[in-house]
């Protein structure tokens, strides 16, 4: 858990970073932080991303704002979600199942990996009135990707995320230095 005094510094998503950095073992910063093989994609989306400004408005109506949206059908509370990540557990013994739940808390979408550290079933249990969606890959084993989706439909998720450019898993230099 965070001190106060740690929480009241965490101002931007750098200030969470540095304090990731401290808290974390080195080997699992590495790997949340790093992207695959030599991390260009990773430093072209933040690059694209940094292109992007909220530009104040002054002087206007603001009785009435609202983040709310509708995405799929359902209705979210902001123009954001959780996409797909797998192994949550490694850094917080609930893994995806609190994912899942602060999204469903916060009225979020919440995109379940396949490879993530808690089933299908025990996520859908820990937060049945989410806006949950599955992310499958098409494996060489078409009967074991139908399987998943299957029971993902039968747990009541909205959707499917189909994940069809990734045929192996990434190479990651981080992951070659840590061992």
């Amino acid at each position: 858990m965070l001190e106060e005094s740690e929480k009241r510094n965490l101002l931007n998503v750098d200030d969470y970073q540095v304090l990731a950095k401290t808290k974390l073992p080195h080997s699992l910063y590495e790997y949340l932080a790093s992207g695959t093989a030599d991390a260009t994609t990773l430093r072209e989306n933040r690059d694209a991303f940094a292109r992007w400004y909220l530009r104040p408005r002054a002087m206007r109506p603001v009785g009435r704002i609202s983040t709310r949206m509708v995405l799929f059908g359902q209705g979210l509370s902001m123009p954001v979600f959780c996409s797909p990540a797998g192994v949550h557990a490694l850094c917080h013994p609930d893994g995806e199942c609190a994912t899942a739940r602060v999204c469903q808390d916060l009225g979020l979408l919440f995109g379940l990996s396949q490879h993530a550290t808690k089933s299908i079933e025990q996520v859908a249990a820990a937060a049945p009135q989410s806006h949950r969606y599955y992310q499958a890959y098409i494996l060489k084993d078409r009967s074991i990707t139908a399987r998943l989706v299957q029971r993902a439909i039968q747990a009541g998720y909205s959707g499917i995320f189909l994940t069809v450019d990734s045929v192996r898993f990434g190479y990651r230099e981080a992951d070659a230095r840590n061992g």
